[in-house]
């Protein structure tokens, strides 16, 4: 074997073109599977995609749910992806994206993961019984390498018949609700979707009845108590599996966590 096999093997910026035209994973280089925007009648499904093929090994998506209406009592849409290895037949266990529709704007949430199939179809449904569901999508196929299925609310629009939990993205806080609970009573929450691990922490900051709950990015060491007695006696971690159903409603009884 010699040069002339390769005329090009002094130039490796040729190589290196190659390399990125073919799609490495290595090099991100995205392929738009489908985007639009749409409705869907109150209970109803329909097909974002349907069997749409992927030579990649992960996708990304951004997806939007409003309801124009006030009266919706289910406002949340449910995003079922199903691969299937086209050679086999098989189709693997579906992931689940559950996420709220927003009143009067639209609700985003960025998703991402990889592709457990070379065939993907995306079934969209409205839970909401009466209302109607008006969503906006895009999704793409990336070389970029996406380990786990992961799912973002990018946004914390207002959602009819439900309170959002405070956050802070800064302090890595996903979720604060700092609630006055009566003897024998609850306090409902909504906290954006996450799925991943997070801390859950419960504190009688001001008495008896009055309990500040957090749920916080695993990546910060301490809550954000006003006293280190308060760090040292009231924080109580707990490791979450990965969220299956995004979007969840936090509940919390009377008392300490």
């Amino acid at each position: 074997m010699t040069s002339p096999d390769y005329a090009d093997w002094l130039t490796p910026e040729k190589h290196a073109l190659e390399v990125y035209t073919k799609g490495v994973p290595l090099a991100r280089k995205p392929i738009g599977i489908s985007n639009g925007s749409s409705s869907i009648a109150g209970s109803g499904s329909v097909n974002l995609v349907t069997a749409a093929a992927f030579d990649q090994p992960s996708f990304h998506m951004l997806i939007g749910y409003e309801y124009v209406s006030n009266l919706a009592t289910i406002p949340f849409g449910r995003a079922l992806f199903l691969w299937t290895d086209s050679a086999s037949g098989f189709q693997v266990e579906p992931e689940l994206a559950i996420l709220p529709g927003a009143f009067a704007q639209m609700n985003f949430a960025y998703l991402s993961g990889p592709a457990r199939g070379d065939l993907l179809t995306i079934q969209l449904d409205n839970m909401e019984p009466a209302q109607i569901l008006f969503y906006d999508w895009g999704i793409s196929q990336s070389s970029h390498v996406y380990p786990e299925f992961r799912v973002l609310e990018v946004s914390q629009a207002a959602v009819t018949g439900l309170t959002r939990a405070g956050q802070n993205n800064q302090a890595a806080v996903l979720a604060s609700i700092g609630a006055n609970v009566p003897a024998g009573g609850s306090t409902t929450r909504l906290a954006s979707a996450w799925s991943g691990e997070a801390f859950l922490s419960c504190d009688n900051t001001a008495g008896t009845a009055s309990i500040t709950v957090q749920v916080i990015d695993p990546g910060l060491p301490v809550a954000d108590f006003s006293t280190a007695r308060q760090r040292q006696e009231s924080w109580h971690p707990c490791s979450f599996p990965p969220v299956r159903v995004m979007s969840r409603l936090c509940h919390f009884p009377t008392g300490r966590c």
